[in-house]
């Protein structure tokens, strides 16, 4: 499955990418090249985030498939350890088996490839788990080696993003329960506090220290949150988000509207059974606390025609882990009955087969395109033409792949600029300050609603700007109805 995977990203020349992973790949190009996170460029992100893309982007440059290969290699790590931690638990290898086969195939299709930093501390969590066996039902030892790494996945996951923070706590309590692992405390905190310690280096290096609660903290409970729809203190905001926004998700079960719902549905009845299993054998502790955990871990839903909310990556690995769980465990009880093992593989794969038809549906469009949206790689090649590599450009409102596959340069201190850039003040007037001072030698401009508020709205002081010192240019070939059919050339005075 993993050589499957590979041979989308090389063989397929499989270049599909979103917003979101094209942001994180910007800013980690631009800070190998020396800028500082928060005050050169934007972000409303922890600077943990942008770690392994800037050291990636520090080794291989703009490279696309270096990034992709290093996400599969990410996976395939992450299933090996998972085998590693539970080969010796009663059908510990056939649950790494099945994890990692559901995994592999699914990972297009979840954009699990993509360097998002849900994917990174959906990671942690997945591996605190497997490290820690107790809350799966497995007594594994609490030794040294396993404290220290139980306790630096789980400061990584909160100093990646702080809406893991509810989550982790969830998982310190289960520490904090369990007499054997409240004895290895001090090995907890000294892997915690070893991470902490590399990350606080790679952030004095690479971020302006005293930025990062103003954009990261402050910004988001004041500005973003209110695009996502909430008010008030931001922990509170975030128990909203896993109870009053989760726990209906988690009720409508049989909510199947097509291949993405179809995979959820499948991962809520896999939560499901467990916890109904764990009633049946009077476990109610667990039961209780995995009925606290899961809410903690559902981010926020995003239906889209054929992927899987990609913010929810936490619940999802989880999920899955589960369900392979379960399933291992009845293989393993099926031992010497070959008629139920057929009939239980045959179920295992009629149950699964919609997930790899959805995957295949969203890839094999993008066979026809190596460089992916053909509109936006139309505007980047009418960039390198009008530009030379030491020019600065604009791109507006969001397409941060354009700088990447150019390797121009922001004239602006952001890589996008989307509604709520525009409500935070500091934000906005350094990007028309920007502007004035960089003049960029061409401006790309989507013409499209974002999240259906108009740019020349929400943006209209830099619209003004940009109209009154730019002239239109149409892209050779293109409609003028297209997304990307204009370049901006400054006037001549």
């Amino acid at each position: 499955m993993l050589a499957l995977g590979l041979w989308h990203l090389w063989g397929a020349r499989y270049y599909e990418s979103f917003w979101d992973e094209d942001t994180n790949l910007v800013i980690g190009w631009l800070v190998s090249r020396g800028w500082l996170l928060h005050r050169d460029v934007f972000t409303h992100h922890m600077p943990v985030e942008y770690m392994p893309s800037a050291l990636l982007a520090a080794l291989f440059g703009n490279s696309f498939i270096a990034f992709r290969v290093f996400m599969l290699g990410l996976w395939g790590g992450v299933c090996a350890l998972v085998f590693l931690l539970t080969r010796r638990w009663a059908a510990g290898a056939l649950l790494a088996a099945f994890f990692a086969g559901l995994g592999s195939f699914w990972l297009t299709y979840w954009y699990g490839h993509m360097m998002l930093v849900e994917s990174y501390w959906g990671y942690a969590v997945l591996l605190s788990l497997a490290l820690m066996g107790g809350p799966l039902g497995e007594t594994p030892p609490a030794a040294r080696g396993r404290a220290v790494g139980v306790g630096a996945l789980l400061a990584f996951a909160v100093s990646a993003s702080l809406n893991c923070a509810p989550a982790c706590l969830c998982l310190a309590l289960w520490l904090a329960c369990d007499r054997g692992w409240r004895r290895q405390w001090r090995w907890l905190a000294a892997g915690a506090a070893g991470w902490l310690a590399l990350a606080g280096l790679w952030c004095l290096r690479h971020a302006d220290v005293g930025l990062i609660y103003d954009q990261a903290v402050r910004f988001n409970t004041t500005v973003y949150a209110r695009y996502c729809g909430y008010s008030g203190p931001a922990w509170l905001g975030v128990l909203k988000a896993a109870f009053a926004d989760n726990v209906p998700y988690f009720l409508s079960v049989f909510d199947w509207g097509g291949p993405s719902q179809y995979l959820e549905s499948l991962l809520k009845l896999a939560v499901w059974a467990w916890l109904t299993w764990r009633l049946r054998r009077r476990e109610y502790w667990r039961v209780l606390w995995w009925l606290v955990f899961i809410p903690l871990l559902k981010v926020r839903g995003e239906p889209a025609a054929l992927s899987v909310p990609f913010h929810s990556a936490g619940y999802f690995l989880v999920a899955a882990l589960l369900l392979c769980r379960e399933l291992s465990a009845l293989w393993d009880r099926a031992r010497g009955r070959l008629p139920l093992r057929w009939g239980l593989a045959c179920a295992a794969a009629l149950l699964l087969a919609p997930t790899w038809l959805a995957s295949a549906a969203l890839v094999r469009p993008e066979w026809l395109h190596p460089r992916g949206d053909p509109l936006c790689a139309a505007a980047s090649d009418a960039v390198v033409r009008l530009t030379g590599p030491e020019d600065r450009i604009a791109v507006f409102p969001m397409a941060p792949r354009i700088y990447f596959e150019t390797g121009r340069l922001p004239a602006v201190p952001s890589v996008y600029y989307l509604p709520w850039q525009a409500d935070w003040f500091s934000q906005r007037a350094a990007t028309l300050a920007a502007l004035a001072t960089n003049r960029p030698k061409v401006i790309v401009r989507q013409n499209e609603p974002v999240w259906g508020r108009p740019w020349d709205v929400y943006a209209a002081d830099v619209e003004d700007w940009l109209v009154r010192e730019y002239a239109p240019a149409l892209i050779p070939g293109k409609s003028p109805d297209e997304p990307y059919a204009f370049v901006y050339l400054p006037k001549r005075r």
